[in-house]
């Protein structure tokens, strides 16, 4: 009995707590995870800058007809310089789709972030600035859907409110609206 007494539980045994490997390896993960964000930080914030680039231009103009691609560039180009950043090639990047209604100009482009030796991380961006003309006034009289948001590019839970929003319309068969903010209330508050 008294040889039970006398013997430590195997958990004095087992180790307690961190060895110096697991330590190293958790520091070298938190500096890499810090090296890439230091990276692709300011990648998104230059995709932030050209996205309200394009809303400020898009917005310079008052009708699509009044759009024009050279002024539309030059007003682009400035607003990024300001904000000291090089945006995309707007030959290559930038789409313009008018009608008699409204103007939508999508830029898309790709960034690349070199990480290290030959590794490096691609990102797609694509900024998009919408006007509308005199067709809201008259969808105004005649008792539409609305939906108010912002809107800062159709991905899938924007595409969901905005295909309820459609289908709703069409059952009760009436309009449907999507009213956005600018400069949106982020940009204000």
């Amino acid at each position: 009995m008294s040889s039970l007494k006398n013997k430590r539980p195997l958990s004095n045994y087992l180790q307690q707590g961190g060895t110096m490997w697991s330590l190293l390896f958790n520091c070298a993960l938190v500096v890499f995870f810090l090296y890439i964000g230091a990276k692709l930080v300011p990648v998104y914030n230059a995709s932030s800058a050209v996205q309200a680039a394009l809303e400020n231009s898009v917005n310079e103009f008052p009708t699509p007809g009044a759009f024009n691609e050279r002024k539309f560039a030059k007003s682009f180009q400035k607003r990024l310089y300001i904000d000291g950043v090089t945006g995309p090639d707007l030959n290559k990047a930038m789409q313009v789709d008018k009608t008699k209604d409204s103007l939508k100009v999508t830029i898309a482009y790709v960034e690349k972030v070199p990480l290290f030796y030959n590794i490096g991380i691609y990102l797609d961006f694509v900024a998009m600035g919408i006007t509308a003309g005199v067709s809201l006034v008259i969808m105004w009289q005649t008792s539409p859907l609305v939906t108010i948001g912002t809107f800062d590019g159709i991905h899938i839970g924007h595409q969901k409110i905005l295909g309820d929003l459609i289908q709703s319309a069409k059952e009760n068969n009436t309009k449907s609206v999507v009213l956005t903010f600018f400069p949106r209330p982020r940009m204000v508050l």
